[in-house]
């Protein structure tokens, strides 16, 4: 099956072509003879809407050394964005280190009984990490990335029947060099755990409890199921001004109220700005309007990241004409032509789906003043 792949590029956007029977080695060669950079210096992130996947450390099949991994092994679709970036030296000379066992894998073998066999297993009292879970029938094995390198992530054993989230939060810190408050968010079921779970143990969560659980260590202090924590990033193209802060607030409290803190704690005018959730490119695409309103109905939730972006000069996603549709919103009562109203243009991705669509006309200031969704 032929696919578009969108590779982007130092600021570039680039379509490569290919059928989803490519291996991940010959795709890597492509993208090296397309951008002129030693293979060895570049690394390939698959972008998605809930997570970032590194694929070039993927080139063959875990359960098959033999085998070289395809795009369809990866589940990468048609217009898959892929974003190539350049590793630092130190990732480099790592990646070339994890490297040289599987070319090990890929040859004849040690003959059992060899010096090089014996050589290779870990001694008496040293559990290689990922050997544990043969060690315990209660160890299971977590994919761990954190708010630095999301896209990069590592493999954490724990024993989900003496490990509470809080004994896993602190045993992260420790593994990633980390001081000061973190907690803890599940990637895949896309929540934060609170300060009521801190005390539970890992059997408790499914996730955990079947392995195979995505977490992400990120600062920041947990709040409680009544609260709702928010990170919150300005971006003021009038001041040339960017920076973070971190945010818990009463769930019940209304955006307005949210935002007056918020800006009152930046130094800042409420009326001169708005808040902003990203897209599935980082790009504050979609403003929250309903401020009369609470987090939940402008589809907000504990843990996420948004944009305070200055209303002079506010940050726009450019698109280019090839990559967006120019839509002009009209409404009607009636389902005909005759009462039709015209409402605005808006210019979208072509790569909007459908739900993003209507949320993004629901922000409209027609729909904004009766209420709507």
């Amino acid at each position: 099956m032929p696919l578009r792949l969108r590779m982007r590029v130092f600021g570039d956007e680039v379509e490569l072509l290919a059928y989803n029977t490519l291996t991940i080695n010959s795709l890597m060669d492509r993208i090296t003879d397309r951008i002129g950079l030693e293979r060895a210096a570049i690394k390939a992130k698959v972008l998605e809407e809930n997570t970032i996947r590194r694929i070039d450390n993927k080139l063959k099949d875990k359960g098959n050394r033999s085998r070289w991994t395809t795009l369809q092994d990866l589940k990468i679709v048609d217009n898959t964005p892929i974003q190539i970036e350049v590793k630092e030296e130190q990732e480099q000379m790592q990646d070339e280190w994890v490297e040289e066992p599987a070319a090990e894998d890929d040859g004849a073998g040690v003959p059992e009984g060899s010096s090089l066999a014996s050589d290779a297993r870990p001694a008496d009292g040293d559990v290689n990490l990922d050997d544990r879970e043969e060690y315990s029938p209660n160890m299971r094995a977590c994919l761990v990335s954190t708010d630095d390198e999301p896209g990069i992530f590592q493999r954490i054993h724990a024993d989900i029947f003496t490990t509470t989230i809080h004994d896993l939060t602190e045993i992260l810190k420790r593994e990633f060099k980390r001081e000061g408050p973190h907690r803890i968010r599940d990637l895949l079921l896309k929540k934060l755990y609170s300060k009521e779970d801190e005390g539970m143990l890992l059997k408790t969560f499914s996730e955990f409890e079947e392995g195979g659980a995505r977490v992400t260590l990120e600062r920041g202090s947990a709040c409680s199921i009544n609260e709702i924590a928010l990170k919150i990033e300005l971006q003021d193209n009038v001041t040339k001004e960017n920076k973070s802060q971190d945010f818990i607030f009463n769930s019940e409290y209304s955006v307005q109220k949210c935002k007056s803190e918020i800006c009152d704690a930046l130094g800042l005018e409420p009326t001169k700005f708005t808040l902003f959730r990203y897209d599935a490119f980082g790009a504050p695409g979609f403003a929250i309007r309903k401020e009369k309103a609470g987090w939940f109905k402008n589809n907000v939730s504990s843990g996420d990241v948004l944009a305070l972006c200055s209303n002079d000069g506010r940050v726009v996603k450019l698109l280019s004409a090839d990559n967006k549709f120019h839509l002009s919103i009209h409404v009607t009562n009636t389902g005909y032509s005759d009462d039709s109203k015209f409402l605005g243009e808006i210019d979208v991705s072509k790569t909007l789906k459908l739900d993003d669509l209507r949320e993004q006309i629901a922000t409209m200031n027609h729909f904004q003043e009766r209420g709507s969704k």
